[in-house]
């Protein structure tokens, strides 16, 4: 069973494909990714769908960021902003680097905990 981000990630494709075409393997890809490159202290990402029909999973905070791309291929690009001298971008086809992904979520997890230690207040808990 889902919980945390990937639990978020699955609810928010699933409400947002009832008014934007999401392809289904896609959708399941992006949950998997979120399952791989997250644990009990990752802040949940915003989502939105691109014109290609790709997914795009992004987490903000201050002027820290990272983006995951998720295509309906097996591509995939991800940026990182704020976190080193410059961005850093990574692109590929098939599996993506999760151990460098997650690495990079965790960090921003840790700068959006210390600027905003309640950052979970703004979701409605698993219960409700």
């Amino acid at each position: 069973e889902l919980t945390g981000a990937p639990r978020y990630v699955a609810y928010l494709l699933n409400s947002m494909s009832e008014y934007i075409p999401i392809e289904p393997a896609l959708e399941r890809r992006a949950v998997d990714i979120m399952a791989a490159i997250s644990n009990e202290n990752t802040v949940y990402p915003s989502a939105c769908t691109e014109p290609d029909g790709s997914l795009t999973l992004y987490w903000r905070g201050g002027h820290r960021g990272v983006e995951l791309n998720i295509g309906p291929g097996d591509n995939y690009y991800y940026s990182v902003d704020g976190n080193h001298e410059t961005s850093r971008m990574v692109e590929g086809l098939g599996a993506i680097p999760t151990d460098d992904l997650l690495a990079e979520v965790n960090d921003f997890s840790r700068y959006v905990y210390e600027q905003n230690p309640s950052w979970r207040e703004f979701f409605a808990s698993e219960d409700q």
